[in-house]
């Protein structure tokens, strides 16, 4: 006989007063209660093995809220006990200990409950003779030794767990580290009703941490489909090649020393390339350096010269002054001496520099280039109000109407809304009338210009 399930009150009442001289357990328990998972195994042993003195039921409180109300139940797992419809124990956590000590306290024995009945008189019936269940099992048998109770099964139970499959295969080695576990973490989940080989399992790969840490591997992977088989070593030779012999003391002793020496070797070529990448660097930055400083001193050589050459200019022409001061004066002095003398030395004079202005007059016309054609059209850049820019060529004689029409072609939204302005100061705006008597000659857009587009 299984776990039966309370929905309703009606039904826990009906099952205490049917129940007759059994033991009823009842696991108070919910669906997202850690500890009510973590004890449900255990539970559900208890009921197979306690099957023929006692009842076990579960009542969610979620589902039956409406029994857990009437029987006070404010923490989970709660378990109660009952008697002839009387509660006779309770308490609250999911300890199997203290489960197993109120199932054995509490229980009847299983001769008590097989004869509960009212049995048959002499004489009153032609049926046979009431019915004995001796394969009832031992309730001592299931509890552990901590509980002071023994029985015939516990050696069946014993040798039935050291029957059970470990969880490593059997080509796997034996002293391997991570092949063991905690004989307590592993000695508690068996209790609780986990199998061997998913307990074993749990706690190899949880790294023994915790029983907790254990089922909660065993409830993550409950639908893995190989959660029964053994775990499989993988070893890290190929095609069955045997693994690499374990180096003795001396051999690590000489691999280390190697290991350092390549290791000491590796980082002096590191400096030693760093070092050369150094010295690179600095000899490039010293050949800069130097032609920086060539540089700057050709620089100043050069000013230097200008300088040198403005100070013999100016001292030239300071003299040059003051002979023609000293000249003008002789001359005064001659001119009131004899005037008729001074007068001819000033025509002369004066033709003489008439000569050196026309020959100088002619070397600067030779040496200027001489003017080409007149340009006969131009390049013409209108700037319009939003920064936009339009480029366009326009003949000399091209009034400035035409340039109006380009741009309300381009730019139709500007259509009689604008007007022509100089760049240039006095940034002269071009009327209606200006449009048709200005050609771009006139207004100096030849051989480029420019005019701003404004709105009116």
């Amino acid at each position: 006989m299984g776990v039966d399930y309370i929905h309703n009150v009606s039904e826990f009442r009906s099952l205490l007063s049917s129940s007759g001289n059994k033991l009823v357990v009842v696991d108070f328990t919910a669906t997202w209660c850690g500890p009510c998972r973590a004890i449900a195994p255990v539970f559900e042993r208890l009921a197979t093995t306690h099957a023929a003195v006692a009842v076990f039921v579960k009542v969610d409180v979620d589902d039956a809220a409406d029994v857990a109300r009437e029987c006070s139940v404010s923490s989970m797992p709660t378990f109660h006990f009952y008697r002839s419809g009387s509660l006779v124990h309770q308490f609250s956590g999911a300890d199997q200990g203290q489960l197993n000590a109120a199932i054995a306290q509490h229980a009847p024995s299983a001769a008590s409950v097989s004869f509960a009945g009212s049995g048959n008189r002499l004489g009153s019936s032609a049926g046979g003779p009431p019915t004995i269940d001796w394969g009832a099992p031992n309730v001592a048998a299931s509890l552990p030794a901590s509980t002071g109770v023994t029985g015939s099964g516990s050696g069946a139970a014993a040798s039935g767990s050291a029957a059970a499959p470990s969880a490593a295969s059997d080509d796997a080695p034996k002293n391997d580290k991570r092949l063991r576990v905690n004989e307590s973490f592993l000695a508690s989940l068996l209790e609780m009703g986990f199998p061997r080989v998913r307990a074993e399992k749990a706690l190899i790969l949880t790294g023994n941490k915790s029983v907790d840490a254990g089922m909660e591997w065993v409830f993550a992977h409950s639908d893995d489909a190989d959660i029964d088989e053994p775990l499989q070593m993988v070893t890290s030779s190929e095609d069955g090649a045997p693994a690499k012999p374990t180096l003795t003391e001396e051999e690590a002793r000489a691999k280390g020393r190697a290991l350092v020496v390549a290791a000491r070797a590796k980082r002096e070529a590191i400096e030693k390339a760093e070092s050369v990448e150094r010295e690179k660097s600095r000899i490039s930055s010293g050949k800069a350096m130097s032609k920086t400083r060539e540089e700057l001193d050709a620089l100043q050589r050069k000013r230097d010269a200008e300088a040198r050459k403005k100070e013999k200019a100016d001292a030239a022409a300071a003299k040059a002054r003051i002979r023609a001061l000293l000249a003008a004066d002789k001359a005064e002095r001659e001119a009131k001496a004899n005037p008729a003398a001074a007068a001819a030395a000033a025509a002369a004079a004066h033709a003489e520099a008439s000569k050196v202005a026309e020959q100088r007059a002619a070397a600067a016309a030779a040496a200027r280039p001489a003017p080409g054609p007149a340009p006969t059209e131009g390049v013409v850049q209108l700037r319009l109000p939003g920064g936009e820019r339009l480029t366009s060529t326009f003949g000399a004689k091209t009034p400035l109407r035409a340039v109006a029409t380009y741009v309300a072609d381009q730019k139709p939204e500007l259509a009689g809304a604008f007007a022509l302005q100089q760049l240039v100061p006095p940034r002269h705006v071009y009327s209606e009338a200006d449009l048709d008597g200005t050609t771009c000659e006139v207004a100096g857009l030849l051989p480029r210009g420019a005019l701003m587009v404004v709105r009116r």
